[in-house]
């Protein structure tokens, strides 16, 4: 029982980056309808400029995720702005252009990384407390509670923003009916550029999150293809079927490896995502549009 428990809360922890992942994914496809296959590059990218915010510039850890948040922002921002917002004012169907867009800015951002900070894998220095902790029998992490923290902070902050903010309300308005939302005066442009912002800026808080688990290096890009199951397995289109799909993918990958094999966690949960898939091709929380026909 006490390994179920540290296999669960582990398995949260690191589902807790998925959803910060998968969040920045439905982030784009409900305002775009575009995946955006440049996440892992963005979360890479955001775990290197916390580095260089904690160790080159000497800043408080703290500090390191917001100088990587806001960067990223920009960066997302800047990206759709000057690439994407001209491809997609054509008169034509471009998501395909735009999604091909995404995959050179991976490759674009993986040289710039590497150009700047070499390919040796980096050390972050440490952002919780090292060891576990007890509690009723079971050994606890403090990495893990502290991951499970920031995702909580990163959740809370975003339902804040959508339900309290202009901006928020919104952006909710237009990912709901775009047409009409356009209608009463919504800027379909500025709300797409703040959800690629935002969508940057929860990449660089989980790219810094990651740095706990593992060092930092290029392969953080790849973390991205990870947390995509849970993309599909909540619903692209739904932020709670997002936020809920990388807990669950996590916590499956965990109790895999422990108690299958360590090499069959990640299997499990693309094998859990083609399965949900077979029930409800639009996921768990996804939403079925409607067909005239």
């Amino acid at each position: 029982m006490e390994k179920f428990v540290q296999l669960t809360i582990s398995g949260i922890a690191v589902g807790g980056i998925y959803a910060m992942a998968a969040l920045g994914f439905v982030l784009i496809f409900k305002a775009t309808r575009v995946i955006n296959f440049a996440q892992g590059a963005w979360m890479m990218l955001g775990g290197y400029v916390g580095f260089a915010a904690a160790v080159t510039w000497g800043l408080p850890i703290i500090l390191s995720f917001f100088v990587a948040a806001v960067v990223l922002g920009f960066v997302g921002a800047a990206i759709y702005g000057f690439t994407l917002a001209p491809i997609e004012s054509a008169h034509t169907d471009t998501h395909y252009a735009q999604v091909i867009t995404t995959m050179g800015w991976t490759i674009i951002i993986t040289a710039i990384v590497q150009f700047i900070w070499g390919p040796i894998s980096r050390r972050f220095p440490p952002i919780f407390p090292g060891g576990t902790f007890e509690v009723l029998g079971v050994r606890i992490a403090w990495n893990d509670v502290g991951t499970i923290g920031i995702t909580l902070v990163v959740v809370l902050a975003f339902t804040l923003l959508f339900r309290f903010t202009r901006y928020g309300l919104v952006m909710r308005g237009v990912a709901d009916n775009r047409q009409s939302a356009v209608m009463m005066g919504a800027s379909e442009r500025v709300v797409n550029l703040g959800a690629w912002g935002l969508a940057a800026c929860a990449a660089a808080v989980a790219g810094v999150t990651l740095t706990t688990y593992s060092p930092l290096g290029l392969t953080f890009q790849d973390w991205a293809l990870l947390a995509f199951p849970a993309v599909v397995l909540g619903g692209i289109d739904s932020i709670p079927g997002g936020l809920a799909g990388g807990i669950l993918i996590g916590v499956v990958q965990q109790l895999a490896a422990g108690y299958i094999d360590p090499g069959f966690g990640q299997a499990a949960g693309f094998m859990l995502m083609l399965v949900v898939l077979l029930v409800r091709p639009n996921g768990l929380f996804g939403s079925v549009e409607a067909a005239r026909l």
